[in-house]
């Protein structure tokens, strides 16, 4: 009887130590389950978190692309903004040399589209007034007895109380003397020193002068278009002065011959 009860308390014993074991075995298994579980873990975000990584560093590649793209754009848009602009300047360029190049072609049409000694005048006063843009001058002419430049004509001032200009003297007469055009350096408003001088001449002989004393007050200085039409007053201008002057005397001459014609018929 006690052999069996021992018997028994030994496979008791025996499948506690089993059942033990086997929870040792299974904690064993869980643990090593967890870990594994941990490790996969890691593993997955850390695989994520290279993802992320070569994605932002895809990211910073299309960045640094899109940036030179951007920066190319810029360049190009830069080249075609100065060339545009230099175009324009071209284009303002060609424009105002149509327009000088039309002024100076009406000018010299009107100054010999008449042979009337006021109204070639009347045409170089408006030429330095419109095109030339003076608000004060005077036009001389040469008397042959005196040997001295007398105003005929101006702008701004009485003609008839202004100096006659002596030849060789002072910067008028200088410029009279040599038959050179002068041109002031700096705008500056005095009847003592004039802003321009322009002698007219008929091949090389003087007929007399343009003298320029002010300009337009929108107006600071001379420029290409006005050199321009100072040679081209120093050319025709005198040309159509001296040309009036012949029609002038020429029909002085007939008008006296027709009344000395008149005169004889009626004494017959």
């Amino acid at each position: 009887m006690e052999q069996q009860t021992t018997d028994k308390s030994d496979v008791l014993l025996k499948l506690f130590e089993e059942g033990k074991q086997f929870s040792m075995d299974l904690l064993k298994e869980n643990e090593k389950l967890r870990v594994a579980l941990a490790k996969q873990k890691t593993e997955t975000n850390l695989l994520k978190m290279s993802a992320n990584e070569e994605r932002l560093l895809q990211i910073e590649d299309e960045k640094d692309r899109y940036k030179k793209e951007l920066e190319q754009l810029r360049r190009t848009l830069n080249e075609i903004e100065v060339e545009n602009n230099e175009f324009a300047e071209n284009y303002i360029k060609v424009e105002n040399q149509n327009q000088n190049m039309a002024s100076l072609y009406v000018a010299s049409y009107r100054l010999h589209s008449t042979l009337d000694f006021k109204e070639v005048i009347d045409i170089i006063e408006e030429i330095i007034i419109n095109l030339i843009g003076s608000e004060k001058f005077g036009i001389f002419l040469k008397d042959e007895r005196s040997q001295e430049l007398c105003a005929i004509a101006g702008e701004g001032i009485d003609h008839r109380k202004i100096d006659p200009i002596k030849i060789g003297e002072g910067v008028a007469g200088n410029a009279a003397k040599s038959g050179e055009r002068y041109i002031a350096d700096k705008i500056i408003s005095n009847p003592e020193d004039p802003l321009a001088c322009i002698p007219l001449k008929l091949k090389d002989d003087l007929i007399g002068m343009i003298v320029v004393y002010e300009l337009l007050q929108q107006k600071d200085g001379f420029e290409v278009v006005d050199q321009e039409l100072f040679a081209l007053l120093a050319d025709h201008a005198a040309t159509a002065i001296y040309s009036s002057q012949l029609h002038t005397q020429s029909e002085r001459k007939l008008n006296t011959l027709q009344n000395m014609l008149d005169l004889l018929r009626v004494d017959k």
